[in-house]
Order: C-alpha cells, then sequence, then structure tokens
C-alpha cells in the first residue's frame, strides 16, 4: 500500500479565491481561457477542503462539458482538445489517499477520508482485473473488505481463494445474458448488485478497467441508478487512437460518459497518466496521453 503523502497537492494546479476555483479549461471559442469552477470551497477541521455544489441545479454547468447538443456541432480537433483538457486537472481534493496493489496498471487508489472511510463490512466491485489481483488482496487484508473481482477472459484464477475475495469468470455490459462475441455470461451492474445483495447498501469503491465496453456499460448504469449509492467509482480509459480511434463519434462517447458521471455528483480527486500511452494524434497534430486512470469521489458522501 502507498499513502500519498499529501494528495492536496495534485490539486495545487488549481488557482483558488473566495468561494471558486479557477481552472483552465477549453473555452466554447476552442481557446484555453480562465473559467471559474463554481464549487463553493469551505474549509473544515484541519483546512480539509470540501468541494460542495452552490445549487443542485448548478452540477451540469461545473461539469465544463457541454450537452449532447452542442458536442454534436464541435469539429473533431475541438472534440479532441475539449477531451483531453478535461482530463489534465483534478476536480476536488483528497485529504489523505492510498494506493492498493501494484504501483503501476493494477493497483488502483483510494480515498481514505473520515467521509470514504474503509472498514469491515465495506464492499468492492472491480471489473476487468486480468489475472492481477493485488488490489483486490490488498483491499481484503488491508481494510476486511469484501470484493467481487470480475473478468470474463479468466476461467481459473490459479490463486489461492481469500475468504473474502469471491472471484466470478464472467463481464458486466448493458445487458444480461450469454455474449456470443466474448463466449461468456455478460451481466448488467443492476443484476450484479441484485445477486449479491447489494441492491439497497452502499458499494465503496468500484474499479473498471474494460475498455471500450465502459462507454455501453456506464450509460446505461447511470440510467438505472446503479451508481447512485457507489462511493468511490475508478476508471481506467485507454488510448483513443489504438481502442476506438480518433473519430467524432467516439470523442463524443467519451465526453458524454465523463460529462453523465459528472452531472449525478462524481469529481475526480486523482488522475493517472500511463506515459506508455504517449500516441501522436493526427487530430491535434501533437503527442498527448492518452491513457488515463481516473478516480472519482460522489459528491453525495460529502
Amino acid at each position: 500500500m502507498v499513502v500519498h503523502k499529501n494528495a492536496q497537492e495534485r490539486f495545487a494546479m488549481a488557482k483558488r479565491c473566495s468561494g471558486c476555483v479557477t481552472l483552465w479549461l477549453t473555452s466554447i471559442t476552442g481557446l484555453s481561457l480562465p473559467l471559474l469552477w463554481m464549487d463553493m470551497v469551505n474549509r473544515g477541521p484541519g483546512n480539509l477542503i470540501k468541494t460542495v455544489s452552490a445549487t443542485q441545479t448548478s452540477r451540469l454547468d461545473t461539469c465544463m462539458i457541454p450537452s449532447h447538443s452542442a458536442l454534436v456541432t464541435y469539429t473533431l480537433p475541438r472534440l479532441a482538445t475539449l477531451y483531453h483538457t478535461y482530463l489534465s486537472s483534478e476536480q476536488i481534493p483528497c485529504k489523505q489517499g492510498v494506493r492498493l496493489g501494484r504501483t503501476r496498471s493494477g493497483g488502483w487508489d483510494v480515498c481514505i477520508d473520515e467521509e470514504f472511510r474503509l472498514a469491515d463490512p465495506c464492499v468492492v466491485y472491480s471489473f476487468g482485473v486480468g489475472k492481477d489481483f493485488s488490489f483486490s488482496e490488498e483491499m481484503t487484508r488491508t481494510f476486511g473488505c469484501f470484493v467481487y473481482a470480475f473478468d470474463p477472459g479468466v476461467k481459473r484464477t490459479g490463486r489461492r481463494q481469500l475468504q473474502r475475495l469471491i472471484f466470478t469468470p464472467e463481464g458486466i455490459n448493458n445487458f444480461t445474458g450469454y455474449s456470443r462475441q466474448r463466449r461468456t455470461r455478460m451481466s448488467t451492474l443492476k443484476e450484479i448488485r441484485r445477486h449479491f445483495g447489494h441492491c439497497d447498501k452502499t458499494v465503496d469503491v468500484i474499479t473498471m478497467d474494460i475498455a471500450p465496453t465502459e462507454l455501453a456499460v456506464i450509460p446505461h448504469a447511470l440510467q438505472h441508478g446503479d451508481l447512485h449509492s457507489v462511493k468511490q467509482f475508478n476508471l481506467r480509459l485507454g488510448n483513443p487512437a489504438h481502442v476506438l480511434k480518433e473519430t467524432t463519434e467516439n470523442y463524443i462517447s467519451r465526453l458524454n460518459v465523463l460529462r453523465d458521471l459528472c452531472f449525478v455528483g462524481f469529481r475526480s480527486w486523482i488522475i493517472n497518466e500511463n506515459n506508455k500511452c504517449l500516441f501522436h494524434s493526427d487530430v491535434l497534430h501533437k503527442h498527448v496521453i492518452g491513457c488515463h486512470e481516473v478516480s472519482f469521489l460522489n459528491l453525495r458522501y460529502i
């Protein structure tokens, strides 16, 4: 387990002022102009900064990603710029974060501030684990969580099962049933929660490394309210040039997902970039990072 010495340092790129945080994001004209993040910032005990939306109706405005009807009018370079800019800075701070599992791919960051404290019997879902159970095992051993790990490509783990680590060789999707393409069973998040008896319970952490299926899974889960009672949501986004190619439709799909997550209350507190995914964008005519590991906190629990 790696403890972030001061996770708030990662938030230092945003300039703070009374009642607002200044972020540099792409404006409507496509230029980088200073915009105001209209979230009220309150300092609590120990100078812990808590970010709370000024009003319930302002959440969509603070997400800085326009509606779908606006995005479809954007040029491809403008969409690419907005996408990469949005993933270039965190939105809210976490006072204390830890990395569990591998320090690189396979591990995940979790916030352990009081509002997000992990304690027995915490519940964790981890989708797309592959053969790397380092995060799942450490969550079980360190915090006593019940970890439900999934991957349709792994039939037998070859590992000694821990009492609170339940592995299922199935995948998550926007439907429940047998997938001929993957030759395995798929389930929606709602069905998975129902199966394990978690429909009315809080899920402490969900990690998702299932590119590009998240573009189908997340909209379905949001539509059915299956993420509303999730405290932390960690998402690994793959290289658009390699996984989905740089097209207008693919950038819009990703931006829609990020906007909708923000709209229901998820804010990023740490974003890790994978330098191995550095690629030359034919759209932006420069090298950019294509792989991002984004860790979100749910404002409903702050």
